[in-house]
């Protein structure tokens, strides 16, 4: 029950606080941005502090509770049969439960020149990752909203229908060694969905 309360005033003080930004706008005055437009508000994982990255409920809320034009942040990874994923991490562990479900599946690769070891989507099929569940990747924040399952590209983008949708690509040559093209993956998802903003270290 105090979980509840928790969560029922949190939503309360970012309402309020969202309804005080609304109001206190003044359409005359230019931002202090390049455009002289208000500043982008871009949700990293959704409305990730609180709830698991990259889940649903951190999506929603996100959405919910920010600006009309928020956009969602969206890091790629791409599973064994070409899915993509929304995932905080190349490794998975880092952000879910996956290494209680698969215990003996991890693998070592050299990522970037650092071999790492872990357990990692190419190493997966979406239908084995809809048998994993998200959890905070800093331990220290609350297991209380963990149970959220992995989110593919498609599910953001047309389920939850954001405002805007950001495509962070970290790792396209770690994924290109194992024969999938996230270009490929990147066209085809400009293909079926709107997709606002690509960014990667690598391209």
């Amino acid at each position: 029950m105090c979980n509840f309360r928790s969560l029922v005033l949190v939503l309360l003080l970012c309402s309020a606080a969202l309804a005080a930004a609304q109001g206190s706008t003044n359409r005359t005055r230019l931002w202090q941005t390049l455009n002289g437009n208000a500043p982008l508000v871009i949700a990293h994982g959704g409305f990730s502090g609180l709830f698991p990255d990259s889940s649903s409920i951190a999506y929603n809320l996100a959405v919910a509770t920010s600006l009309p034009n928020v956009i969602l942040w969206c890091n790629v990874q791409l599973t064994k049969d070409r899915a993509g994923i929304c995932f905080p991490n190349l490794r998975l562990e880092n952000a879910s439960d996956i290494a209680s479900v698969f215990p003996n599946n991890s693998n070592t690769y050299s990522v970037n020149g650092v071999v790492m070891n872990g357990w990692f989507s190419v190493d997966f099929t979406l239908n084995e990752l809809g048998n994993v569940f998200l959890t905070q990747g800093i331990y220290s924040r609350s297991d209380k909203f963990y149970g959220y399952q992995i989110l593919t590209v498609q599910d953001v983008a047309k389920t939850l229908a954001p405002p805007g949708l950001w495509l962070n690509i970290e790792h396209d040559e770690f994924f290109s060694r194992h024969n999938l093209s996230m270009r490929s993956f990147v066209l085809s998802a400009f293909r079926s969905f709107i997709v606002n903003y690509v960014s990667s270290p690598e391209f």
